[in-house]
């Protein structure tokens, strides 16, 4: 306010206006309301943007940790153990693209994470998928399915049909994906 103008203002002293109280508290819950939400918002935001790159920094360990148990499999001469584990990655990395892709807000990860992630990761799942057409899953051998299966069977029968679902599931989805992304 102009110093001109201010000195009028105090000379007069308080509002006798009886709504003058209710004006305050209403800009007072407003302003707070406003950066609540602003507070919220931006600690949402960076918490996304910095969890999810945290969580796969996180991830980093256990799989380098794998990495070292294929290591000592193959200086042990037994790389089909390697080649089947790598091999059932292929299948993992389509089903999670599967789910991000089914994802019914995936078209907000960009915003929230502030890369151009989805478009980007379709050329991983496009050379995935061309190596599954080409390489069929070992976990789609009938009889390694259903030895599995049986010796579950034995301890948890629900466990077993579940996992039988589930292989189904996994069959369908990459099927699809094949279809969609496998040039």
């Amino acid at each position: 306010m102009h110093p001109r103008r201010l000195w009028p203002a105090l000379l007069r002293g308080p509002s006798t206006s009886p709504l003058e109280p209710m004006k305050r508290h209403l800009i007072f819950g407003t302003v707070t309301l406003l950066l609540a939400l602003v507070a919220g918002v931006g600690g949402y935001w960076l918490g996304f943007l910095y969890g999810s790159r945290w969580g796969l920094m996180a991830d980093g360990l256990p799989r380098g940790v794998v990495a070292v148990g294929n290591l000592h499999l193959l200086e042990r001469g037994h790389p089909d153990s390697v080649r089947f584990y790598l091999e059932t990655e292929v299948d993992s990395g389509l089903m999670d693209w599967d789910q991000l892709e089914r994802f019914p807000l995936r078209s907000a990860f960009n915003t929230l994470y502030g890369d151009n992630v989805i478009p980007g990761y379709e050329g991983y799942v496009r050379k995935l998928a061309a190596y599954r057409k080409e390489h069929p899953s070992p976990l789609d051998d009938p009889s390694l399915t259903q030895q599995t299966i049986q010796h579950i069977r034995e301890q948890d029968p629900a466990m077993a049909q579940e996992m039988q679902e589930g292989d189904s599931l996994r069959r369908q989805r990459i099927q699809e994906l094949l279809k969609k992304y496998g040039q």
